[in-house]
Parts: structure tokens; C-alpha cells; sequence
């Protein structure tokens, strides 16, 4: 294994190369390669948790990487806004799902998709499929879009920030160094591993993890049954839908323009606005969208 990680020699990706998740409150983007390059959780427009979408060398990010060589497969569950990454090296596979947990409330009407129940966690999962596969695990919050430094503290199962900053509990063994945490971990086929980020994580268990990605997928799969569509490129239709439910406010129901914030048309240049917000024209298009395909 080289003595520099892999990340820290990573620079920017397209942006055609990230798939989103989401909990119709906040939303993450996450590159081919696994990296977690941009979160906000429990409000689209809240300060990012990771950002090295905007700031590769100082922005913040967690990934989860083979330590040798490897290929990448991805795709979401079938239905739903759970992504599934796939990892192939020569001693095995291992399979990363990252999903943003949300349900429905306990007395939700049948149609109601809008009073929703999120605990505003980033949850990955880290599963061996076959053979042995180690990987490289690390976690670099921002703090203020990357201008202060992160101050992390291990704690029992997980690791804590200074000013109230949102902790992460897993049940890997990461170490603090400077302002970041990580390891080195072996996954074996059978194996589960979690890593879980926001407010009150602590909480979080390996059975919770199993618990939430159920309601989760069953909350995305219910919602995309309603679709009334039935003609060409189904599929791609469906997809296209679910990303625009993922990017609507469940408690105003404003849909936002866009997860990104701040990437402008070239470095340097005027046109760097922050979409995370409901613009008038993006809103009625969205919405009628969504109405044509029989979400009133």
C-alpha cells in the first residue's frame, strides 16, 4: 500500500460524475469514486458538513477506498435514492450503500409523502461481498465552508468536534490526526460496517442502521409507485422523478434549484450563485413535472 492515501493526491471531478441522496431536507453528492465531496444535512442551505466540491486541497469529504487496485461499479436500488457503490480488487469485493434516512410520519393518509420523519443522519454502509478486502477509510469535516480548522476528539465509537459540530459514530477503528480521522480496516464477505454522521449519532447501532435503510428504501419505492407515467424510457423517467422529489423541502414543500452552491461557469468568474434555494422559474417546472406525472 503507498504511505500517501490515495485522497490526498484527488483533485476536482466533473460534476456529471457525482449521484445525489437525500431525505427531502438535506442532500450529499457522491463521486464515482466513493467520495463524499459535498453534505448538508437537516436543511438543504445549511453550511456543508464536506465541501471539496468547492475546495479540493482544504474542503472537507469521507471516503471509503480500496488500498489496492480496483474497479468500480454503482448504481441506486432499484425504486429508491439508496446508491450502491461497488469495489472489485483481486482478493475480493466489498459494497458501499449511502443513504440519508427518512419515513413517513405514524399517521401519514395514504397519499401523504410531505410530513416526513428524517433524523438528519449520513448514513454509509460497508458490506464484504466476497474474499477479503481492505480498505482506507477517512473522515475531514468543514467547518465554515473550510475556513477554520476542524477540531476532532476520539470518543468511544466515534468521533466528536469542538462548537457543537455534528459527530460521527461507527464501529471502525479511526484515529484522530490533525484535522482529520482514519483507518485501515479488512472487510471479510459477511461483514458489516457503518459509519453514521448528525445530530444525535451517537445513538446509532448496527441493527438501527439495518432498521432505517428498510424504511428507507420502502419510503422511496411506496412514493414512485404513484408514478402514473407509462410510456418510453420508463425507467430514466422514473430516475428523473425521484431526484426531484429527493430535491424538495418536505417542510415548506419549496423545491430547490439545485444541491450546489458556489460553482461558478469558470474559475474566478461572477456567475457562482447559490441554487439551494426555491427560484420562481425552476419551482413552476419542476411542479409541473411532477403534476403530469400524477404527484397533486
Amino acid at each position: 500500500m503507498s504511505s500517501v492515501p490515495p485522497e490526498a493526491k484527488r483533485g476536482y471531478r466533473a460534476i456529471g460524475d457525482y449521484a445525489a441522496i437525500g431525505d427531502c431536507h438535506g442532500a450529499a453528492l457522491i463521486a464515482a469514486d466513493g467520495g463524499i465531496d459535498w453534505c448538508c444535512l437537516r436543511r438543504f442551505d445549511a453550511d456543508p458538513i464536506f465541501c471539496r466540491l468547492l475546495d479540493a486541497p482544504r474542503g472537507g469529504f469521507l471516503s471509503t477506498i480500496p488500498s489496492a487496485p480496483s474497479t468500480t461499479t454503482r448504481a441506486y436500488l432499484a425504486g429508491t435514492n439508496i446508491l450502491r457503490t461497488e469495489f472489485r480488487t483481486s482478493t475480493g469485493r466489498v459494497a458501499i450503500t449511502d443513504f440519508m434516512p427518512v419515513g413517513r410520519v405514524p399517521d401519514a393518509g395514504t397519499h401523504d409523502y410531505v410530513r416526513l420523519r428524517a433524523p438528519g443522519w449520513l448514513v454509509r454502509r460497508i458490506e464484504g461481498v466476497e474474499g477479503r478486502v481492505a480498505l482506507h477509510v477517512t473522515y475531514r469535516p468543514s467547518i465554515a465552508f473550510a475556513s477554520r480548522p476542524a477540531r476532532l476528539h476520539e470518543a468511544p465509537d466515534g468521533i466528536t468536534l469542538e462548537d457543537d459540530a455534528v459527530p460521527l459514530r461507527s464501529d471502525l477503528p479511526l484515529r484522530v490526526t490533525g484535522e482529520q480521522a482514519a483507518c485501515t480496516v479488512a472487510v471479510g464477505a459477511g461483514e458489516c460496517r457503518f459509519i453514521v454522521i448528525g445530530r444525535e449519532a451517537q445513538s446509532a447501532t448496527a441493527q438501527r442502521v439495518e432498521e432505517l435503510l428498510a424504511i428507507t428504501s420502502a419510503f422511496w419505492r411506496e412514493w414512485i409507485e404513484y408514478c402514473r407515467y407509462r410510456g418510453p424510457y420508463g425507467d430514466m423517467v422514473h430516475r428523473s422523478a425521484l431526484a426531484l422529489k429527493l430535491m424538495t423541502h418536505a417542510p415548506t414543500g419549496a423545491p430547490i434549484a439545485a444541491i450546489t452552491t458556489s460553482l461558478p461557469e469558470h474559475i474566478g468568474g461572477s456567475r457562482n450563485w447559490d441554487y439551494r434555494y426555491c427560484w420562481l422559474r425552476d419551482a413552476s417546472l419542476l411542479l409541473q413535472a411532477l403534476a403530469s406525472l400524477g404527484y397533486s
